[in-house]
């Protein structure tokens, strides 16, 4: 696994996040790098915000339900990961990646939205590389 060339303040949490949820690293630095290129204070022209891109609509909802605690912080990398992989958990990650992926990006697993997943696995395989 090479994430040499991710940011150090976000590889750590990659890893940890990786490993606790049974996730890639890779697949998540590739991920969190075509959402933000790692960036905490990215704001998207939709209005996604922090290095994982989450609309506010749908932090706010996982709040509410319980799937991220209250005093999680969008704006937080460490946070942020960890919420993605939930996301991700939630929406079948260990059955269909391309599924999960497409839900993230849009909220639903619609095939229109197969370019995400094709985009977010070609930079986890230069991640893999190493």
């Amino acid at each position: 696994m090479n994430l040499t060339c991710v940011p150090r303040y976000v590889a750590d949490d990659i890893e940890r996040v990786s490993k606790q949820y049974n996730i890639p690293a890779a697949k998540l630095a590739g991920q969190m790098n075509l959402e933000s290129a790692f960036n905490p204070k990215a704001i998207s022209g939709a209005g996604a915000q922090g290095c994982a891109q989450y609309m506010p609509s749908t932090w706010n909802s996982y709040v509410r339900v319980g799937a991220i605690p209250p005093d999680w912080d969008v704006w937080n990398c460490e946070t942020a990961v960890e919420a993605m992989a939930i996301y991700l958990k939630r929406n079948g990650v260990d059955q269909d990646w391309r599924a999960a992926l497409r839900a993230y990006v849009s909220g639903k697993k619609d095939m229109k939205y197969d370019w995400y997943p094709a985009q977010a696995l070609a930079l986890a395989n230069e991640y893999s590389k190493g």
